[in-house]
């Protein structure tokens, strides 16, 4: 886990998805450790496996609390991401489409998912070009309330809002496995890697990459390698949550 970590940084400042790659790399070994130790019973995925894991023995700590007032700075461009994938998945289904829906539904939950498909699914799929990218900005920025805990109200689904575990869970079952996923199959290319990054792109990266930390660090907690106190973690937590609000924090919604 050392070595991941210590490879993230060399990553950083201009590489933000390559650290991620990084820590990713060590959560997911811990992920898969965990499920062989834990047997779980249904199948849960080993995402599911790993957060209610670090709710259970991370329950009253200051960090986990910390770690979900985050999520209010969820950047637009990472909305946006989740709503394309959502619809291509339900109307453009490809090789993994099914297995990530699998993760969001109960993420996102039923009700909430179906109003969503039912509100622009079939509006996505009938536009083309320039008339599709406003559909998936408008379905982002639905889901950009969602996840900032807003009350919304869609088709026949009224004052719902997601609860703020619920919104941390989303981002740990759905988001970052699927992007860790279409790196690792080389379905996207890197933006960091071309002259059209602009600072909402860093915005996003960096976003996924302090999700991906702060879980590491609760890793770091249970698993009882004392090198780090919980007050530390929490400490770590709200000052890196505001480093990114002071230099990301009028991208985010860009």
């Amino acid at each position: 886990m050392l070595s991941s970590f210590l490879d993230a940084l060399d990553m950083l400042p201009l590489r933000p998805d390559r650290a991620f790659e990084s820590i990713w790399t060590a959560l997911d070994a811990e992920m898969f450790d965990l499920v062989d130790r834990l047997q779980p019973p249904n199948s849960p995925s080993r995402f599911q496996v790993l957060m209610q894991y670090i709710e259970q023995k991370s329950a009253g700590y200051a960090s986990l609390a910390s770690m979900i007032t985050f999520m209010g700075l969820v950047p637009m461009q990472s909305c946006e991401y989740v709503a394309a994938r959502i619809l291509e998945a339900m109307h453009q289904p490809g090789g993994h489409s099914e297995f990530f829906l699998k993760k969001v539904r109960p993420a996102m939950g039923s009700p909430l998912l179906d109003a969503f498909d039912s509100k622009y699914g079939s509006q996505w799929l009938a536009a083309n070009g320039q008339a599709r990218a406003t559909i998936q900005r408008k379905a982002g920025a639905f889901l950009k309330l969602v996840l900032t805990g807003a009350v919304v109200d869609i088709g026949s689904l009224t004052s719902h809002v997601l609860q703020p575990v619920e919104r941390l869970r989303f981002f740990v079952y759905a988001v970052l496995p699927n992007v860790r996923n279409e790196r690792f199959h080389g379905l996207n290319f890197s933006s960091y890697r071309s002259s059209a990054a602009k600072m909402k792109t860093y915005a996003a990266g960096y976003f996924l990459l302090l999700i991906a930390y702060f879980l590491l660090l609760h890793v770091f907690l249970y698993r009882g390698f004392d090198v780090i106190e919980p007050a530390e973690v929490n400490a770590s937590v709200l000052a890196n949550s505001q480093l990114y609000a002071e230099v990301f924090g009028k991208f985010s919604g860009a």
